[in-house]
């Protein structure tokens, strides 16, 4: 291949999708995972921090709801707004704030003198905690070659999943003993470290493509295979002919979101977010297994932690059944999995041998249904608004939590939970007909390729590397 050939965008795609694996591809999945690790990590910390605010200043059930809900507005909002400018400036820089937005403002939380104060800061923390996912995951995405990005994929979001394990080591080691205060202060010192780590990241090559910054990109790549090709061959050649991708820059347009099969994929992807989390019983279960199954609340919790280590079980797996069976598959498998796990925890789980078992395959479950979504909602996107398009579809993700533990609240307070239950598990029944019928496939396929597929576009470019513009 020419000099010419491999400074194209579709012969710099190439480069990048024919690097061997290497441990910088490993260093990029640590850096953009510890970022998701504080996404859950947070949210422990605050429920474990919420009876002592409580007591502290003299806080109703109501107030303590509003202090959650203002990191999760923030969340939303953060989503939404910092996945828009991820894809108008770049990926690298979103990457930077959004931890700066979090460690900044966890760090206040932990100063806040009242209610209203704490509020702010939550919402504000919120921030940059709704810009993890979208931002992060685009990154992470656009640089795995196509033959590992769902295992890669599915180990970012292991981390993310850890973080609730932590955060209830920071509950009892830290929050209990020493006050509310200090949990929050654990937050800042690894997040200013993650900071000034992802400083030293490239800017993904993708982005830069399609802003016309081929000079950029040339020597991001000549960078990055000074690295990777150290020691190692690659196992074959790059070939511009099997990238689709158009000379031309492209503009960062909300449009794009709305052609037809880009659409239909935004779509399942916000319906499967949302469900799994309306779904999902984890706020519940600490009431539900000592109220319905009259476990001391003490063994519950240490039930819920080894449950919640367990799970990530969920993501290792995730990702190998995504790569060698599709992205479908796994996630129909999941949410069948959720589905009767729930029923059979409390229909016919009267021991605690037998709960804890179903509870572990049901957190397994969780964290393999998020393991498969999120390869599979990256890869539905455009370069343009892969960003934006994860934002959306996390944020509905969001309301999904909102919604979920409101719904519970009313069929259990009226009817009792076996009507909980079945009604999730229909809910997942018809969202995995959904995924069944409406899903594309997207396993082994460059990102390119699957954005063609949805436009309309031909399999194969009509000129090598070249996908004309219209």
């Amino acid at each position: 291949m020419s000099q010419n050939a491999q400074s194209t965008p579709a012969g710099l795609l190439a480069r990048v999708e024919t690097m061997p694996l290497s441990r910088w591809h490993w260093t990029i999945l640590v850096i953009c995972g510890v970022g998701l690790l504080f996404d859950n990590l947070d949210s422990g910390i605050l429920s474990a921090a919420l009876p002592l605010l409580a007591q502290e200043w003299k806080l109703t059930p109501l107030d303590l709801g509003l202090i959650s809900s203002a990191t999760t507005v923030g969340m939303l909002v953060g989503a939404l707004v910092l996945g828009v400018l991820a894809d108008r400036i770049g990926r690298r820089a979103l990457m930077q704030i959004n931890i700066l937005l979090f460690a900044v403002f966890t760090g206040l939380s932990a100063l806040a003198q009242d209610y209203n104060q704490l509020c702010i800061a939550r919402f504000l923390a919120g921030l940059g905690l709704g810009g993890l996912i979208p931002v992060d995951t685009a990154f992470l995405s656009e640089y795995v070659p196509s033959k590992w990005r769902g295992r890669f994929m599915a180990f970012n979001q292991a981390f993310q999943g850890q973080g609730m394990t932590l955060a209830y080591a920071v509950g009892f080691l830290v929050t209990v003993p020493y006050g509310w205060r200090w949990a929050f202060a654990v937050g800042i010192i690894p997040a200013f470290l993650v900071f000034f780590i992802r400083r030293g990241l490239p800017e993904s090559v993708r982005h830069l493509i399609r802003q016309g910054r081929l000079d950029e990109a040339e020597k991001t790549v000549r960078h990055i295979e000074s690295i990777v090709l150290r020691n190692k061959q690659r196992e074959v050649a790059p070939d511009p002919s099997k990238i689709m991708v158009s000379a031309a820059p492209e503009k960062m347009s909300l449009g794009l979101l709305l052609q037809p099969g880009v659409l239909r994929a935004t779509l399942v992807i916000m319906l499967v977010w949302f469900v799994a989390w309306a779904t999902m019983l984890n706020v519940w279960l600490p009431l539900l297994m000592t109220g319905e199954l009259n476990f001391p609340l003490t063994r519950s919790l240490q039930f819920l932690t080894i449950a919640a280590g367990v799970s990530i079980v969920g993501s290792l797996f995730a990702g190998p059944i995504c790569d060698l069976w599709g992205r479908k598959i796994s996630l129909i498998i999941s949410m069948v999995l959720m589905a009767l796990t729930q029923i059979g925890m409390f229909s016919f789980a009267r021991n605690e041998t037998t709960f804890m078992a179903l509870l572990i395959v049901n957190q397994i479950g969780i964290n393999l249904v998020y393991g498969s979504l999120h390869p599979y909602a990256t890869e539905q996107f455009p370069t343009a608004v892969r960003a934006t398009g994860m934002g959306v579809a996390s944020s509905v993700g969001r309301l999904g939590a909102i919604v979920g533990p409101a719904y519970v609240g009313w069929v259990y307070g009226t009817w009792g939970i076996m009507p909980v239950v079945y009604i999730n598990a229909l809910v997942m029944g018809l969202t995995i007909v959904v995924i069944a019928i409406f899903g594309r496939e997207t396993k082994q396929q460059t990102l390119e390729q699957i954005t063609n597929s949805q436009m309309g576009g031909p399999t194969a470019p009509a000129t090598p590397g070249i996908l004309p513009t219209s």
